[in-house]
């Protein structure tokens, strides 16, 4: 069973701030291990860094599990918005 890394994201991602996410992600990739997102400080998030995140979703779903400890509101909100959802590894809220 591979090994598993928590990623807590920060309360801001956006252009400016993911490519230290991403290198983290990068890593993980690398590392071939399971993921859990920590998403409970998120308060802002745009659209690059919601495509970095569904992006790293379809390569994880290929051999490794990603999984979210408490998203915020926020990536929930913002995941509907543009119906990344499923490739963000999130349940959808009915």
């Amino acid at each position: 069973m591979p090994n598993s890394l928590q990623i807590e994201l920060a309360s801001v991602i956006n252009l400016s701030t993911i490519g230290a996410l991403k290198a983290q992600l990068d890593d993980a990739v690398s590392k071939n291990t399971d993921v859990a997102l920590l998403g409970v400080n998120v308060e802002k998030v745009d659209t690059a860094a919601m495509q970095l995140l569904a992006v790293f979703g379809e390569i994880k779903a290929d051999g490794n599990a990603l999984s979210w400890i408490q998203p915020s509101e926020e990536v929930g909100n913002v995941a509907a918005l543009l119906g990344l959802e499923s490739a963000l590894c999130l349940a959808a809220k009915g």
